[in-house]
């Protein structure tokens, strides 16, 4: 099985911080690291930690080049990924305090300006029965899912960061899609009639009270683990990424959110993004302190 994830690539900044600074108010970081990230490259490189096969679809400006090798070296297929002569590879500044929640700056740069043509051809090359993955730090028209589904893809959409004109016209297309419990909100503020009349699955991140996939009329529940956090940064994607990997392999529901769930628990005790995504084997080693699943009809 094969995902071809559509999605941005960042040279991401993280710094370390006592507290968020207000207007007008100067701090000084505690640390500094920089590192790879991107809701797009984590969820590729969570996928490829877990022991499936990804293809990173998007964008790097020339600055941005031995960052594909380092990309590599996580396991992801980065052969779709153009470089961009015009736009800079994309930026986050992170700031990670004391709690280990983070604020997050985003210049979009090449996430920008990702070239549709490649998009389609490796569409058809991968063909039926394999996967689409998308989300939000890159837009993406119907044109592209339409191909998809026309060569047989199933498509899972994570729908962050979110905005309801962009994620509205989408819905209709999508197998799987993935909220936390706030974008879960505005969905169903912004799309009630989509999410009503809904034919995919969903997927919910509910933080420290674990996560929940619905499909039909079964909801199987995961409860989080207890642990020392320090960066919550890549979370989310972590879990959804180890949760599509097994997923389109054909594992259960309660088994894939259980997996998902020990990456992320591990993934918040370190600081970072991508580089910082626990491996299989730290997975299968975790040792659980909390239940697991439960299936309600």
């Amino acid at each position: 099985m094969t995902i071809v994830n559509i999605g941005s690539i960042n040279r991401d900044l993280t710094f370390k911080v006592p507290h968020f600074p207000v207007a007008g108010e100067t701090i000084t970081v505690e640390s500094c690291a920089s590192g790879l990230g991107g809701k797009g490259l984590n969820q590729s490189v969570a996928i490829a930690r877990a022991g499936g096969n990804v293809i990173h679809a998007g964008a790097v400006g020339e600055d941005g080049t031995q960052l594909l090798e380092q990309i590599e070296k996580l396991g992801v297929n980065v052969d779709a990924v153009s470089v961009s002569a015009e736009l800079d590879t994309g930026l986050a500044n992170v700031f990670v305090d004391h709690s280990g929640d983070n604020a997050i700056v985003i210049s979009a740069g090449a996430n920008a300006g990702i070239p549709y043509a490649p998009l389609m051809e490796i569409l058809k090359q991968v063909g039926h029965g394999n996967w689409l993955l998308f989300q939000n730090e890159v837009t993406l028209s119907e044109e592209v899912l339409v191909e998809a589904k026309k060569n047989g893809l199933k498509i899972a959409y994570c729908a962050a960061p979110f905005d309801s004109e962009t994620v509205s016209p989408l819905l209709k297309h999508i197998d799987i899609l993935s909220v936390n419990e706030i974008e879960l909100e505005q969905l169903k503020q912004h799309c009630p009639e989509e999410l009503a009349n809904c034919q995919f699955d969903l997927l919910v991140t509910l933080g420290e009270r674990g996560a929940y996939f619905r499909s039909g009329e079964i909801t199987t529940k995961v409860v989080s683990h207890r642990v020392s956090v320090v960066d919550t940064t890549g979370a989310g994607d972590t879990f959804f990424g180890y949760f599509l990997a097994h997923y389109t392999n054909g594992v259960d529901v309660g088994s894939c959110l259980e997996i998902a769930n020990r990456a992320a628990a591990i993934q918040v005790t370190r600081l970072g993004a991508a580089d910082s995504i626990p491996t299989a084997a730290e997975v299968d080693a975790f040792s659980p302190k909390s239940p697991t699943n439960e299936s309600i009809l």
